[in-house]
């Protein structure tokens, strides 16, 4: 799966650890649309120690992911 600009942009931005609300309460505030932030409703609710946990839980979730990116 290959992240958009944008959505990498994003997660190198983030401050860790984060849970999977934590970002998409900031996707959200960055001005994602819902349908970007789904990606991140996905993943395993626990905390997420940098951009390269998230990217490796999101390439997991496989081909649904990257339908939707």
């Amino acid at each position: 799966m290959t992240l958009n600009g944008q959505m990498e942009n994003f997660l190198s931005a983030m401050e860790y650890p984060a849970r999977p609300s934590d970002l998409i309460r900031e996707a959200l505030r960055d001005g994602f649309t819902d349908d970007d932030v789904l990606i991140f409703a996905m993943l395993d609710e626990h905390s997420y120690h940098g951009a390269f946990e998230v990217r490796r839980s999101l390439s997991l979730e496989g081909s649904l992911v990257s339908s939707l990116v």
